[in-house]
């Protein structure tokens, strides 16, 4: 069960139904002897997640059949889909891998791909076990008979990749499913999703007694879909009621930044700066001063001066600490009037967002066109 057995509702049962409601059958007596399945179907309380307790994974193969573009009304509803997915695509910078999962014989990922024949920046592919493959076909992209895998992105360097997954993460038994292949590679930089999923609060409150099949394992309310791709990394960028409200339509994206190696990079490259002045300025035999006595200034002063080689004394508008020592290297915390008495030449400021209010104050000391006053940059 994917809820806690105490947050779950019942809401309905069916016994004995097709675990496949769209295979191709050649004669009467192999359609009624399709395998069978039963249906419990219940809802989490807390995350609105809709699930069939009996559901088993269904083998989908190439005699499955599942295509809504032969009707022009459904047609015309999914250029629009089409084109806010290419027009998303035309304003992204770089090289983009369109990955369609679940994508039948290919007619939408046709539909995509046609609208960018004139772009050179990108490549498709698409997955579905129920493709049958048309050696005539000069399609640009590669459709791959089965299930998506993570597998295949493993050996593939990415830029950013579209994932389209219409009408596919209810069809298996953990929500999750298809975002496990995307997550094992963190290191692609941008991933956006475009998914399309049934409303089930629709379903409720129209009492569509025809959408509940055993081939959707599981069925989604908006709160629910949230929830997933938060827990999946993805922050949602839209999410709409399309299909005259039957179906949800989410844009989604999960953008990684490595902020690690960026601060990493930082850290190298101020601690190479400060570690040259400091040492640049003590074979001139220049005084440093440090504003500022708090956390800050512990933390600095530790990291270059533990033995107080190079700074003279740690200034602090705090009168409290003035006659103390900063912990752990021993520097002494005095006020603004030591500093005519110590003659320094530099003065690094801890946090800028005092630098107005220690500018002011150094207008009082008779030698302050000579000091040098440096921020932590």
């Amino acid at each position: 069960m994917l809820c806690n057995s105490k947050d779950v509702e019942f809401i309905t049962s069916r016994k004995n139904v097709p675990v496949i409601q769209n295979g191709l059958f050649d004669n009467e007596l192999s359609s009624k002897l399709v395998e069978k399945g039963n249906i419990e179907l219940y809802q989490c309380r807390k995350c609105k997640l809709v699930f069939n307790k009996l559901f088993k994974a269904v083998c989908y193969d190439q005699r499955y059949e599942n295509n809504q573009m032969y009707s022009s009304e459904f047609t015309e509803y999914v250029n629009g889909l089409k084109l806010r997915i290419v027009n998303f695509i035309k304003h992204i910078d770089g090289n983009v891998t369109i990955i369609e999962i679940g994508c039948g014989q290919g007619s939408f990922l046709d539909h995509v791909t046609r609208e960018l024949a004139s772009l050179d920046n990108w490549n498709a592919i698409g997955f579905d076990p129920a493709y049958r493959e048309d050696p005539a076909s000069k399609k640009r992209y590669k459709i791959y008979n089965e299930a998506f895998s993570g597998d295949y992105l493993e050996d593939e360097c990415f830029e950013n990749i579209i994932v389209i997954a219409r009408h596919v993460v209810e069809y298996f038994t953990a929500p999750d499913f298809i975002f496990e292949g995307i997550n094992k590679l963190w290191s692609i930089k941008n991933v956006y999703l475009f998914m399309e999923t049934p409303d089930f609060d629709w379903i409720l409150q129209n009492g569509a007694i025809e959408d509940i099949g055993y081939e959707r394992g599981i069925f989604f309310t908006k709160k629910s879909i949230q929830y997933l791709l938060y827990k999946m990394g993805f922050d949602i960028n839209f999410l709409k009621l399309t299909f005259n409200n039957q179906y949800m339509w989410i844009e989604a994206e999960r953008i990684t930044d490595d902020y690690v190696q960026i601060y990493q990079n930082k850290e190298n490259a101020f601690i190479e700066k400060w570690q040259r002045f400091f040492e640049k300025t003590y074979e001139q035999h220049k005084k440093i001063c440090i504003w500022g006595g708090g956390a800050k200034g512990v933390d600095f002063l530790n990291l270059f001066d533990p033995y107080q080689k190079f700074v003279s004394i740690v200034i602090d508008v705090n009168s409290q600490k003035h006659g103390h020592y900063l912990a752990g290297t021993g520097h002494l915390i005095a006020g603004i009037e030591y500093l005519e008495s110590l003659n320094v030449d530099y003065i690094i400021v801890m946090n800028k967002n005092y630098l107005g209010e220690i500018e002011a104050m150094l207008d009082t000391i008779s030698y302050k066109e000579k000091i040098c006053v440096l921020l932590l940059e």
